[in-house]
């Protein structure tokens, strides 16, 4: 999850990152906490949020920033681009680890 904050914070800042978690958790009746374990349902809402070509800028850097905390293109993970793939990469790289 922190990893999903830090991808949100670099492009907008923390105050953005707030809404975005404001909005999921309006949207869905989940908390942020669980983002990991419904990425489609906060796919969505930033699609919601922002449309299809912003949601896209959001998600490539959330995306980037869960390659990067995981090391995925080093352990041989092709990328990708939806955020609920690279949470599922993200979890197959820890139980590696």
């Amino acid at each position: 999850m922190q990893t999903i904050e830090d991808g949100i914070t670099k492009l907008w800042g923390k105050d953005v990152g707030q809404v975005i978690f404001y909005n999921f958790s309006k949207e869905t009746k989940l908390g942020k906490d669980e983002i990991v374990v419904k990425p489609e349902l906060f796919q969505a809402t930033l699609e919601k949020m922002f449309g299809e070509i912003g949601s896209k800028s959001v998600s490539s850097t959330i995306i980037k920033e869960i390659e990067h905390h995981f090391h995925l293109s080093k352990n041989g993970y092709q990328q990708t681009s939806s955020i609920e793939q690279a949470i599922r990469l993200a979890w197959r790289a820890r139980e590696r680890a």
